[in-house]
């Protein structure tokens, strides 16, 4: 996650108040915060326990989550990726 000191350095308040209108005016992206913070890490995991989710949707609202250093991306060893808080 960013470090908020450097957040605050160089973060309009109305940029930061257009990221947190962004968030909360999409359900689809409070979804997905709940389940990070519920330990469920794969996309795919997350499409499975969110009905009505589409892959479309959910790539948008990681990207954006990622975007504005709420979340991290990172790419384990494996098939698929996992989504860390």
């Amino acid at each position: 996650m960013s470090d908020p000191k450097k957040l605050q350095s160089f973060v309009k308040p109305s940029t930061v108040a257009g990221m947190v209108e962004s968030i909360i005016s999409c359900k689809w992206s409070l979804s997905v915060l709940q389940m990070v913070y519920q330990g469920i890490e794969r996309p795919g995991a997350m499409e499975r326990a969110i009905d009505g989710l589409t892959t479309k949707v959910l790539n948008e609202r990681l990207r954006k989550l990622v975007n504005y250093g709420i979340l991290q991306r990172y790419a384990y060893p494996c098939k698929s990726l996992k989504i860390r808080r």
